[in-house]
C-alpha cells in the first residue's frame, strides 16, 4: 500500500517531523499575508534581536474576527506563526483571542 499516512504521529521524532512540514508550508505560502481593508484592530510586533517585524491588522464584527492579516518580515519562524494564527482566530470572538492571547504568555 502506498501513499502518505493520516495516522497521528506517535513519536518525538514524528511530531518533530510535523512540526517543521507546518514550519516551512506556512513559511513557504503563508496564508493571509494581507493588510486587512476597514481593520478595526491593528497590532505590531518587532523583536530587536533578530530583526522580526510584523504588523497585524483585524476587522471584529459582532464580537467576531472576520478577518485578519499580517505583513511584514520576519524569519521562517516568525512567518508561519503569524499565518497559522491568523488561520486560527478566524471566527472567534475578540474575547476568546484575548484569552488564548493571554495563555500563551504564561508558556
Amino acid at each position: 500500500m502506498s501513499g502518505t499516512s493520516t495516522a497521528a504521529p506517535t513519536s518525538t521524532a514524528d511530531l518533530r517531523a510535523l512540526y517543521q512540514r507546518v514550519i516551512l508550508e506556512h513559511n513557504r505560502s503563508p496564508r493571509n499575508r494581507l493588510t486587512v481593508p476597514d481593520a478595526t484592530h491593528h497590532g505590531e510586533g518587532h523583536n530587536p534581536n533578530c530583526g522580526d517585524h510584523l504588523h497585524v491588522t483585524a476587522r471584529v464584527v459582532d464580537d467576531a474576527i472576520e478577518a485578519v492579516g499580517f505583513t511584514g518580515n520576519g524569519c521562517a519562524i516568525a512567518t508561519a506563526s503569524a499565518s497559522t494564527m491568523t488561520e486560527a482566530v478566524i471566527g472567534l470572538s475578540a474575547d476568546r483571542v484575548d484569552s488564548l492571547r493571554g495563555e500563551l504568555e504564561q508558556l
